[in-house]
């Protein structure tokens, strides 16, 4: 993203808008502002990855379960043919 050409379209609304003193409002305090967004960004981007973890290692753990039911059920299958 170009920082530069997103400061110079800020609309003067913003600087109206915001509890800040437009005295305050600098190209540096923007590219602060973008900076920390990029973390918290970042920071999501990684928790939605671990999410997705979490939900294939859930789905791998209803496979097993599913396995382990079927087992049985060729067990019961196999001790009927026998007898």
């Amino acid at each position: 993203m170009d920082v530069k050409k997103v400061w110079d379209s800020c609309p003067v609304r913003f600087v109206e808008t915001t509890k800040i003193n437009s005295k305050e409002i600098t190209f540096e305090y923007f590219i602060k502002f973008d900076k920390k967004f990029n973390i918290v960004d970042k920071r999501l981007t990684a928790l939605e990855q671990g999410q997705d973890e979490i939900k294939m290692k859930l789905d791998n753990k209803a496979d097993t379960f599913e396995v382990v039911e079927l087992e049985e059920k060729v067990k019961v299958l196999e001790n009927n043919s026998i007898a």
